[in-house]
């Protein structure tokens, strides 16, 4: 129904299916590794995080943290990963076939060769911010 797979552990660019494209395609400016790519993430996710930690420092009394507690927020942490995912692979056509991947260190990514429209393109990444 949705067409997405989960592929398991990324470990190289050669895992991934390169798609056709269009000769009269628009080809947007990407890094040139994957690698790269996490490290422009993590920069502007940073100060995002940091917020939702501080704030959550504030709202939480810390004597009251214990292992059952870290357990819970990884559990969460891990399903909420797969359901961000998920949302994002709703962003190409149904048709398509989109691959999540495990980018390793609580990282995950999706990846589809299947071409879309420019405008669909923007709605994509509009759905992302």
């Amino acid at each position: 129904m949705l067409n997405i797979i989960f592929k398991g552990k990324y470990k190289n660019e050669e895992q991934i299916k390169r798609g056709y494209l269009h000769s009269n395609a628009t080809i947007f400016k990407e890094p040139n590794s994957i690698s790269v790519l996490f490290i422009i993430g993590a920069i502007f996710s940073s100060p995002i995080l940091i917020a939702t930690f501080i704030g959550l420092l504030h709202m939480i009394d810390i004597n009251t943290i214990n292992i059952n507690t870290y357990i819970f927020i990884f559990a969460i942490n891990i399903i909420l990963t797969y359901i961000h995912e998920i949302i994002h692979a709703l962003g190409y056509p149904k048709s398509a076939v989109k691959e999540i991947w495990n980018g390793g260190v609580g990282s995950m990514f999706v990846y589809c060769n299947a071409p879309i429209s420019k405008k669909g393109f923007y709605g994509f990444v509009l759905h992302q911010i």
